[in-house]
């Protein structure tokens, strides 16, 4: 049996029972973000409450005991988690994309020594794509995978160097990192491995992150050296990484898109209720009487909506027709990543003052609203890969 499973079981239409569970959760995330935004901390409360709720399986298939959850119900969760935390949403966004990844292309041993306790234990998962040399280019990892046989005799490969941005690192037990391949050949020219950080000798977590924004990410660098990672520890074949990634539409762009979403719907419902509710004392009337204040928040309402829709729209392509995915998830983000600066922008300018002091929600909106353009795919990438394929050129060529 081959390691990439084509079909596994999976929903492919929108479960509102599962979007309720995050919904009820959205007024306590809000509540804890301030204090990991200020603390510079992972969420690790809020993931003790999504385990419970049973989210930390939602892309894991029900054969293994996961939700099996449809696109467009993980891109309604990630949305929903990102109004009450941002980082708390992008740590999800990256667990749940690993799961995928492991669901889809792990061998049945694999699933079981990974995903049970994930599902059993609340274990976290994230991925190890960004180096220095490569960025954002996940499909050009600088770590190569060395054919390696350790003291007890078993084969595998051995590790040295770095990675950048591992969300959750400190705290995740397993990782996907992406590798090249010691000796390339036609179609075979990456490899992915689970790293379990904590039990991995040669594995280091450097505490690097203190960011603008998304400050509860925790994403470290990690530090490779003479690290040994057993041959069972592959996802596909070996040098089929690429073929692993692209098994079925990749959760970390939809999620990409959905979190500015959360985002711009947050900051809109708080610039709306501060319009109804602020009273000008000259003449005790609210914002809301302001017919700038009112052309701004329709503005907003407008963007956020047609950012949102476009959204659903790529989940429901990544369920029915996962070949025209990739372009409309790129779509999606790009329009949620400059929809979710520009609704922040308007609600600090609603807000005035007040929403410029960290007491107040929206200068954390606006910070955590920025990383999504300068993820993968970044606004540039995302904007050039789609004239490409709109002009009839190869995306992944070098014009």
């Amino acid at each position: 049996m081959s390691a990439v499973q084509t079909s596994l079981d999976y929903q492919t239409s929108f479960d509102p029972e599962v979007v309720k569970w995050a919904e009820e959760l959205v007024p306590v995330l809000a509540e804890r973000a301030p204090i990991y935004d200020r603390e510079n901390r992972f969420p690790a409360e809020n993931f003790a409450d999504l385990h419970q709720a049973g989210l930390l399986g939602i892309l894991i298939s029900r054969e293994e005991g996961g939700l099996g959850a449809s696109y467009q119900t993980f891109a309604a969760v990630a949305r929903l988690i990102a109004r009450g935390c941002a980082s708390t949403a992008m740590c999800f966004v990256m667990h749940a994309a690993a799961t995928k990844t492991v669901s889809v292309a792990g061998t049945t041993e694999q699933k079981a020594r990974y995903l049970r306790p994930v599902l059993a234990e609340g274990k976290i998962f994230s991925v190890a794509y960004s180096e220095p040399g490569a960025g954002s280019n996940f499909l050009a990892p600088q770590i190569v995978s060395r054919r390696a046989t350790n003291a007890e005799g078993q084969t595998g490969y051995l590790l040295n160097g770095e990675k950048f941005f591992a969300t959750s690192s400190g705290t995740a037990s397993f990782f996907l990192v992406n590798t090249q391949v010691e000796d390339p050949q036609a179609g075979q020219n990456m490899n992915i491995l689970v790293v379990e950080v904590a039990n991995t000798a040669g594995t280091q977590v450097r505490e690097s992150w203190d960011a603008m924004g998304m400050r509860g990410n925790s994403s470290n660098d990690l530090i490779f050296e003479n690290c040994f990672v057993a041959e069972s520890n592959r996802l596909g074949e070996h040098g089929q990484g690429l073929a692993v990634m692209r098994a079925r539409p990749q959760g970390i762009p939809m999620g990409l898109a959905a979190v500015p979403v959360g985002i711009a719907e947050a900051a809109f419902e708080y610039a709306t209720e501060h319009a109804r509710t602020r009273t000008l004392a000259h003449n005790k009337k609210p914002l809301s009487h302001l017919q700038a204040i009112r052309f701004m928040i329709a503005e907003m309402k407008v963007a956020t909506d047609a950012a949102r829709l476009m959204l659903e729209n790529a989940a429901r392509t990544a369920d029915e027709n996962p070949s025209a995915a990739q372009f409309a998830m790129i779509q999606a983000k790009y329009l949620s990543n400059v929809t979710a600066v520009d609704v922040c922008n308007k609600a600090l300018q609603v807000c005035g003052g007040r929403g410029y002091f960290k007491r107040n929600p929206v200068e954390r909106y606006l910070r955590d609203s920025h990383a999504g353009g300068i993820m993968a795919s970044t606004l540039e990438g995302g904007r050039d890969f789609m004239g490409k394929v709109l002009l009839g050129l190869d995306p992944a060529g070098p014009e």
